[in-house]
């Protein structure tokens, strides 16, 4: 076999590795400099936790998780010390109506009926579905780059489903915290800053705590 021969040989084998690689390299500074990604994104919203005045016994929870309820309505119901309910010093017990402070969907309950509910405690929490968000978690390097009113592309795993959405504001960094041996607290990892994203889906069912991988287009 000549030189030649063996030249052009490596230079076929060669020639597709050298234009993969070119591709693959391309396709990174592209994504790099065109989009900030975010896989640890997650469905958040304004929980509102209903809690009991005082303690009692919960003897009635008319609404299931799912639910929803306008402001004023009746959530739960509380057997009270008649002491306890109005002030005094009076025997015996009283029923206790808990209103609903806003409109919204229950997404959980934390007690059942008949179980003793301590002053305070947490009864229910609503989240008003019509105003959920994204929180993305983003590399402070990227910030910079990040703008309102950028387009955003949301996958949502619970669905398998991309959605539109448009970042509407930015909060300060955040670094998790490890103890080190000396027993101080010091930042583990690069800042990352939260990224609101919002977003109209009013087909899906879905709910705050959901997990999604965003996409925000910077160029």
């Amino acid at each position: 076999m000549t030189k030649k021969r063996i030249i052009s040989l490596v230079l076929v084998a060669i020639v597709p590795l050298l234009i993969g690689a070119s591709i693959a390299g391309y396709s990174i500074w592209h994504d790099s400099s065109y989009y900030v990604k975010s896989t640890t994104a997650r469905v958040s919203g304004s929980v509102v936790q209903v809690s009991a005045p005082d303690a009692g016994e919960v003897t009635a929870l008319p609404f299931n998780v799912g639910d929803s309820v306008e402001a004023g309505q009746t959530v739960a119901t509380l057997n009270v010390a008649l002491s306890q309910a109005a002030g005094s010093s009076s025997a015996g017990t009283v029923e206790v109506p808990i209103k609903a402070p806003m409109a919204g969907t229950i997404i959980k309950r934390f007690l059942d009926v008949g179980d003793r509910a301590a002053a305070g405690a947490p009864l229910i929490s609503l989240v008003n579905l019509a105003n959920l968000y994204i929180v993305a978690d983003v590399d402070e390097s990227k910030v910079p780059s990040i703008q309102i009113g950028q387009p955003a592309t949301i996958y949502l795993r619970a669905f398998d489903k991309n959605i539109d959405g448009q970042v509407f504001g930015l909060t300060p960094a955040t670094a998790d915290l490890v103890t080190t041996a000396t027993g101080t607290q010091a930042a583990s990892g690069t800042p990352e800053v939260p990224i609101m994203i919002g977003f109209s889906e009013p087909d899906l069912p879905i709910y705050p705590g959901m997990s999604a991988e965003v996409t925000i287009r910077v160029r």
